[in-house]
C-alpha cells in the first residue's frame, strides 16, 4: 500500500518545475487586434451520439500582449483589479498590468515560494514557502504584510474567504522527507495580520483544496488505512466550523489524491484519482450523485445550480448540481485535453483553454460553441479574464494576452 502511494505522489511531485530567476523583460508590441467575429459557431453533441467531426481550421492568433517572466508558468494567472497575478516556477510572484502587460512589481523570497499554493482575494495574495511559513502581500504595491510559521509545508492552495485564510499543510510533496503515517493540519489564520485562529489536525498525510461555504470549511486528502487498500489511496474529506475548527462531519472513500472541491448550493462535490464525482450533502456529509467514471476530470466551475467541466475525452459536461444529471455534453475537436484549469464565465458564456493552447467559449444553456481561437502556444494550466482579454502563460515563462473580440 505504502508503494502505492509513494509511486502516486511522486507522479505529483514531478509536476513541480524549478528554474533559475532572471530579470523581468520589457512586454512587447502589441499587434492590432484580430477580427474574430468569424469564429466558427458549432452545435452541441447529443448525449447519445458519438463526437462531432473535426471543425474547420481555424487561423492562427496574435496576441494583444505578451511579456518574458521569469520562469514556467505552472499555476493559472488570476487578476486582481487592473493587475494580473502569476507564480512562477521559481518561486516569484509577478504583478502585471493587465491591460499592456508592464510589470508593476514583483516578489521574491530566500525561501523558496510554492507556485501552487499561490491564493489572490480581496487585495491580498497569499502563499506559503519553504520552511512551513504561509505570507500575504498587498496586492497593489506587493509589499509583505505579514509571515505566519505553520510548522509544516503548505504547497496547496488555501481558502481566503471573509478575512480568513484557511491554510492546508502536507507531510508529503515537493523537496520533502516524506512522512505516509504524519498527520497534516488545517490552520485558520487572521488574513489582516496573519494571527493563527484555530488549527485542528486530521488523519490525513496530506490537505488539499480548501473551500468555504455555509460556515463550513471543506478540506481533504489521503490517508494511510489499516490492511490492504484499493486500487487508490483512501480519502477523507472533513467539514469544520470556520469559527471554531471543530470538526462538523467526515466522508472516507477510496478514490486517492483529491483533485479538486467544490461547493453549490446545498451540495458539495469531489473527484480524485479515481475519475469520479461524488456529490455529498454540505450540511451532513452524506453522499448524494456520483458521476462517471470517465476520464481525467478537470477543474469545475459552478453557476445557476450547474457544474460545468471538461474531461480528457475531449468533452465538456454540464451537471445538475442537485441530482448529478447530465444536462448537456459537447465534444471539442482536440487530439488532448479538451480543458485545463477552470472555466471561467463571462456573460451566458464559458471560457476555457487547453493544453494546446486554443481558447473556447461555449453558451452556458446548451453548450453551443461561439469561438474557437488558435493561439499557436501551448499551457499547462488555465487562463484569466480581463475585460475582453484572455490572459494565460506557457512553459517557456511567456504571460500573453488573447482578444476575445467585442
Amino acid at each position: 500500500m505504502i508503494h502505492r502511494v509513494q509511486r502516486f505522489i511522486f507522479i505529483l511531485s514531478a509536476l513541480s518545475l524549478l528554474a533559475a530567476c532572471a530579470a523581468n523583460e520589457p512586454p512587447a508590441a502589441a499587434p492590432p487586434t484580430p477580427d474574430l467575429h468569424t469564429a466558427v459557431e458549432i452545435a452541441p453533441v447529443e448525449t447519445d451520439t458519438p463526437p462531432q467531426e473535426a471543425a474547420p481550421t481555424v487561423d492562427p492568433v496574435s496576441p494583444v500582449w505578451q511579456t518574458t517572466l521569469t520562469a514556467a508558468v505552472n499555476v493559472a494567472p488570476v487578476v486582481a483589479g487592473d493587475l494580473v497575478i502569476v507564480a512562477t516556477a521559481d518561486g516569484s510572484i509577478h504583478a502585471i498590468n493587465a491591460a499592456d502587460g508592464a510589470s508593476i512589481w514583483r516578489f521574491e523570497s530566500e525561501a523558496k515560494i510554492w507556485d501552487a499554493s499561490l491564493r489572490v482575494a480581496d487585495g491580498y495574495v497569499c502563499a506559503g514557502r519553504q520552511g512551513g511559513e504561509a505570507f500575504c502581500l498587498d496586492a497593489e504595491d506587493g509589499k509583505l504584510l505579514w509571515t505566519a510559521v505553520l510548522g509544516l509545508e503548505m504547497q496547496s492552495r488555501p481558502a481566503l474567504v471573509d478575512g480568513r485564510l484557511y491554510a492546508p499543510t502536507t507531510h508529503v510533496g515537493t523537496s520533502l522527507d516524506n512522512n505516509y503515517e504524519g498527520q497534516a493540519k488545517l490552520v485558520a489564520l487572521d488574513a489582516t495580520s496573519g494571527a493563527i485562529l484555530w488549527e485542528t489536525v486530521t488523519d490525513n498525510y496530506i490537505l488539499r483544496r480548501p473551500t468555504v461555504a455555509d460556515n463550513l470549511v471543506i478540506v481533504g486528502g489521503t490517508h494511510l488505512a489499516e490492511g490492504e487498500g484499493g486500487e487508490h489511496p483512501p480519502t477523507l474529506i472533513y467539514a469544520f466550523d470556520t469559527t471554531s475548527g471543530a470538526e462538523q462531519w467526515r466522508y472516507d472513500s477510496e478514490d486517492g489524491l483529491i483533485r479538486w472541491l467544490a461547493a453549490d448550493g446545498d451540495v458539495v462535490a469531489f473527484s480524485g484519482g479515481s475519475e469520479i464525482v461524488h456529490a455529498l450533502s454540505l450540511a451532513s456529509g452524506e453522499h448524494l450523485w456520483d458521476f462517471g467514471p470517465s476520464y481525467w476530470m478537470q477543474f469545475p466551475t459552478a453557476v445557476n445550480n450547474t457544474f460545468f467541466m471538461g474531461t480528457g475525452d475531449e468533452r465538456f459536461h454540464a451537471l445538475d448540481t442537485a441530482t448529478g444529471n447530465l444536462l448537456w455534453e459537447t465534444s471539442i475537436d482536440l487530439d488532448s485535453l479538451n480543458q485545463i484549469g477552470r472555466p471561467l464565465l463571462k456573460g451566458d458564456l464559458i471560457l476555457f483553454n487547453a493544453v494546446t493552447g486554443d481558447i473556447y467559449a461555449l453558451r452556458q444553456e446548451d453548450g453551443t460553441q461561439v469561438l474557437h481561437l488558435d493561439t499557436g502556444i501551448s499551457a499547462r494550466v488555465g487562463g484569466a479574464l480581463y475585460k475582453n482579454l484572455y490572459i494565460m502563460g506557457d512553459p517557456e515563462g511567456q504571460l500573453y494576452a488573447f482578444s476575445l473580440g467585442e
